[in-house]
């Protein structure tokens, strides 16, 4: 947590430097400009709501063939997960991006738990007629992921978990999210637009690892950066992964009982992610009874510098589902 909290500082210092420089009139009018159109493109996406037993769920489904749902991180929403979803597959799949508790569209209950928030997705396919999807869970969307096969295995064909936290009984130490400070449009735009090097150190994504990527490999990590902003209308969802999400399988290990996970599992992670521990990864895929890991020593949170092997592996995994 040493690097989170570091990176934290930066973006903190870089978003207080943001704010001065932010002022200046060309600066005000790109901003303005950005903001719009990333606030239009929201809007105009063909999304859909429902009316769980838990609130207001936004979601949004894209292409046919296998149902596959993508529970995303922190930060994220419906177009971040639609998003993903795209990245990792190179078969015709029906995606459903929801937007967890408090992003975006979807409202945050009181008991916006990762539980809570699994039940959500089952009423999601509900509405839309599914009766089981394979499901990815990324970063903080691997606590509702994890939750929703243990609590639904006959919903679920299959797990995916990339760059995800894991259970653990060991206290956290240091933030488990961005500093409230950054949360904001403005601060946010500059750093995504003028600073992304201090989300690559965040992510941990090497500086030359970046610079020699393909041209592809890049633009995933770009594109991701680019699904971060509006911030403003995801800070509800951000601040409760935060303080529920995140620490969830920590003060709750003990309901995690992943020796009773009878659904097909494919775990994916990098030894050098910052974010979500490696050790504990090991741990959980140590008593997963069907799991099969993909560990590599590079990549970060989002295991970046692996995209051709990942989607091969990952567009195995669903279509023999």
């Amino acid at each position: 947590m040493r690097s989170l909290r570091a990176a934290g500082r930066t973006l903190v210092l870089l978003g207080a430097l943001g704010a001065s420089v932010a002022v200046g009139r060309h600066a005000h009018r790109r901003y303005e400009s950005d903001m719009r159109r990333a606030y239009a493109a929201i809007e105009a996406s063909a999304t859909e709501t429902v009316e769980t037993s838990i609130g207001t769920v936004e979601y949004c489904t894209r292409g046919d063939g296998v149902p596959v749902l993508v529970s995303h991180g922190i930060v994220g929403g419906f177009d971040q997960a639609i998003q993903t979803g795209e990245g990792l597959l190179e078969t015709d799949a029906r995606l459903i991006g929801v937007s967890r508790f408090g992003y975006l569209g979807s409202e945050l209950p009181e008991q916006a738990t990762p539980e809570n928030q699994a039940r959500a997705y089952v009423e999601v396919l509900d509405d839309l007629g599914i009766d089981d999807v394979v499901v990815i869970g990324t970063s903080a969307g691997g606590a509702p992921a994890i939750r929703f096969a243990l609590d639904y295995p006959d919903q679920t064909r299959g797990l995916v978990l990339i760059g995800s936290t894991a259970p653990n009984e060991r206290p956290l130490v240091g933030p488990t999210g961005p500093p409230h400070a950054i949360l904001n449009d403005p601060v946010f735009w500059l750093l995504v637009n003028h600073a992304p090097r201090a989300f690559h150190a965040l992510f941990g994504i090497d500086r030359d690892d970046y610079r020699s990527a393909s041209p592809e490999g890049r633009h995933r990590v770009d594109a991701l950066l680019d699904t971060l902003v509006p911030v403003e209308p995801r800070k509800p969802g951000i601040v409760n992964d935060a303080r529920v999400t995140n620490t969830a399988m920590v003060e709750h290990h003990d309901e995690y009982t992943l020796e009773t996970l009878d659904v097909p599992t494919l775990v994916i992670h990098a030894e050098d992610d910052p974010l979500a521990s490696f050790e504990n990864v090991e741990r959980m895929v140590d008593r997963i009874p069907d799991a099969e890991f993909l560990p590599y020593r590079t990549g970060g949170h989002l295991v970046f510098g692996h995209g051709d092997v990942i989607r091969r592996a990952v567009t195995d995994f669903v279509t023999s589902t």
